[in-house]
């Protein structure tokens, strides 16, 4: 590279943005997501500095339209969102500062080297650097949510089941319909992340991972998280039927 133009300070916020992805485990996926829209980015921006010669007017309008075209793919694209927001994030290095923008062919490849250095870094990372695998994280949250469940079902099970009826009356309940309706249920949404990102990282040096089986895991634990909402549900209606079993005559007959 032609060190007299290498930009330390374009590397640096991309290998930031690399870093601080915000995705634990295997990052397969937005290392390919990371590299197209580095590289889609840069082709749209230098498409439109060659195309407008630099002219602030119409370079602005293009930025607008690349703009514009990124956000887009972020919104509307539910796998392949991350695409948008580093090719918005690029362009806007590339088209933003009009007192650098140059039309000089050797500047412009300088700028393509530093960003295909990107990618080769982010790739050898992504080989070199063995971090904890996906469905590693995947049983943690497992665990996490076994926990949780086991917690929940000895609250709700205390909460309405004693020998001593007046024991339950000054037991202090606890609200559990968070854990049941979002806690839980977004333990699984996790749990399928995890499961997502292992089917896409390469078994070069993983160990064999059972998906099928750990599908069929999920599974189940959704199937758990119903039927405690299913139990809580009616134990309340049954402390229900005692206060009134108490109160009106009709019902202590029955």
């Amino acid at each position: 590279l032609n060190m007299q133009f290498f930009d330390y300070s374009f590397l640096s916020p991309t290998l930031v943005a690399y870093v601080m992805g915000g995705h634990v485990g295997g990052s397969w996926a937005n290392t390919a997501d990371r590299i197209v829209g580095l590289v889609s980015g840069m082709l749209c921006a230098y498409f439109f500095l060659i195309f407008t010669e630099c002219n602030t007017y119409a370079l602005g309008s293009t930025f607008c339209l690349v703009s514009m075209l990124s956000f887009y793919v972020r919104v509307s694209s539910k796998n392949h969102e991350y695409v948008g927001a580093v090719a918005s994030f690029i362009q806007c290095l590339l088209m933003v500062d009009v007192s650098k923008c140059t039309t000089d062919t050797r500047l412009q490849l300088d700028v393509v080297e530093q960003i295909v250095l990107t990618c080769l870094i982010m790739l050898v990372t992504e080989l070199v650097i063995t971090a904890s695998s996906s469905a590693l994280f995947y049983r943690k949250e497992v665990a996490d949510t076994m926990l949780d469940a086991l917690s929940i079902f000895k609250e709700v099970f205390d909460s309405h089941v004693n020998v001593n009826l007046d024991a339950l009356k000054m037991r202090q309940k606890k609200d559990v319909d968070m854990a049941l309706w979002r806690a839980l249920p977004n333990k699984f949404h996790n749990q399928d992340m995890y499961l997502q990102s292992a089917m896409m990282e390469p078994s070069l040096w993983q160990p064999h991972v059972p998906f099928s089986g750990y599908q069929q895991l999920t599974t189940c634990g959704r199937r758990m998280n119903l039927h405690l909402i299913l139990l809580h549900r009616a134990l309340e209606s049954v402390a229900k039927l005692r206060v009134q079993k108490d109160e009106k005559e009709s019902f202590r007959e029955q």
